[in-house]
């Protein structure tokens, strides 16, 4: 603060005049291209005049997690596709600011090209969980009844999490209503527990397999999803192919070329095409399963999830739509705007016969809400979050390290440890 001592109307007594000399700010780096799921560092080299603590705040022209978002170095991870094109323009911005309000704004331009997405490395069914670990791994845990965690044991229940084997280089995993499924890098798929409606794509229904078997028929996958009985797989070539509830085999949806990803509720599919837009059909061959529609009131979409009970769509400027519900299957309300949040990076729908959704901010906050009365709540005591899962009770930080808050006296506990070599 520099003080400068003016005299009024050329006579004593000086009056004092104050004035703030603001800082400056620079990054101390060209910006590389950033890709969606991969993180690109950022840092910045500041200066106060006067030599006082500044704060710092950062935000982005796209969806993404920042790791610090009131640090002076942090790193920046796209958490969506771009929508059409190799590369999507996006600012990184940066606000510096000191004691008195004397603030200094840098931006710096990235592109956001396509990347392998955050699949989902966290998945929870109907009382089970599974985690991808370092070298691909999966561990379990929760309900195990129906031989849902994989690892050969004949325990109902297992409260520590254990690794199931035989497998390795797991890029995503998805859960049901009692089995689970997990994506191979290669595009090959893992399924396991019940199969009493198809759900592991064999003929052999009402068999239950207590340790990973092949998923047949399908095409090399690309990622995948699962709610109660039914699953998606979402194919290299852009296919889209459905199985169990009520299917034993894998059969194609009739989508529009250009599909991105694939999301599973209850009652109905859905597909997000790489235009912005949305489809969506009903899951359930007792009613009449219906071809997949357009949803004309969503545009720019850049991620979708869902749910026990409801769907959402994660809109390019961080907002965040819900719909579904319905009691008939495939039956579906008009997509409604979730109120309260902004500056959205990463949604996630619960797990089956949980109805809990999540919206992860920009910041590292966490909120979730239930499909039917959508007033948002920040999860307290929970440290920054990186990264969301087909999963409402379930986030990872930037260390790798697994917290839940889905407890029985609502208290938020980490699951996991975190690892330098985090998935």
């Amino acid at each position: 603060m520099l003080t400068v001592k003016l005299p009024i109307h050329n006579e004593k007594p000086l009056s004092e005049v104050l004035f703030n000399m603001w800082p400056y700010v620079r990054f101390a780096q060209s910006t590389p291209e950033a890709s969606v799921g991969e993180g690109v560092a950022l840092a910045v080299t500041s200066v106060d005049p006067e030599g006082e603590t500044l704060t710092y705040a950062w935000e982005a022209g796209c969806v993404g997690v920042f790791e610090d978002i009131t640090a002076a170095t942090t790193r920046f991870t796209p958490t969506a596709q771009p929508s059409v094109g190799d590369c999507k323009p996006c600012d990184l911005t940066v606000t510096v600011t000191d004691p008195h309000g004397g603030r200094a704004r840098e931006t710096v331009s990235t592109c956001v090209k396509p990347g392998p997405g955050l699949l989902p490395v966290l998945a929870e069914g109907n009382g089970h969980f599974l985690v991808i670990r370092p070298g691909g791994t999966v561990w379990a845990w929760g309900n195990n009844i129906l031989g849902q965690l994989g690892t050969g044991s004949t325990a109902t229940s297992e409260s520590i999490p254990a690794q199931v084997p035989g497998l390795t280089d797991i890029v995503a995993v998805s859960a049901g209503n009692g089995y689970s499924l997990a994506l191979r890098s290669d595009g090959m798929l893992f399924g396991w527990g019940d199969n009493t409606s198809g759900q592991l794509a064999s003929e052999d229904r009402g068999t239950t397999r207590r340790t990973p078997v092949v998923v047949e028929g399908l095409p090399r996958i690309a990622s995948i999803a699962t709610m109660n009985v039914y699953s998606l797989g979402l194919g290299v070539d852009g296919t889209v192919w459905n199985w169990g509830n009520g299917r034993t085999l894998p059969s194609r949806v009739d989508v529009p070329p250009g599909i991105s990803a694939v999301a599973a509720e209850y009652t109905h599919g859905v597909a997000l095409h790489e235009t912005g837009t949305v489809f969506t059909w009903s899951t359930s061959l007792s009613a009449g399963a219906t071809a997949p529609t357009r949803i004309d009131s969503l545009s720019d979409v850049v991620a979708i999830a869902s749910g026990m009970g409801s769907s959402l769509a994660l809109g390019a400027d961080g907002t965040v739509y819900t719909w579904g519900g319905g009691v008939e299957p495939g039956s579906l309300s008009l997509p409604q705007r979730v109120p309260g949040l902004s500056r959205v990076a990463a949604i996630g729908g619960g797990g089956s016969f949980n109805s809990l959704s999540t919206a992860l901010l920009d910041d590292g906050s966490l909120y979730t809400w239930f499909f039917y009365f959508p007033n948002p709540q920040r999860v307290a005591s929970l440290p920054a979050m990186n990264r969301l899962g087909q999963s409402s009770c379930l986030a990872q930080d930037a260390d790798g390290a697994v917290f839940s808050w889905c407890t029985a006296d609502g208290a938020v506990r980490q699951v996991l440890p975190g690892s330098p070599s985090k998935p």
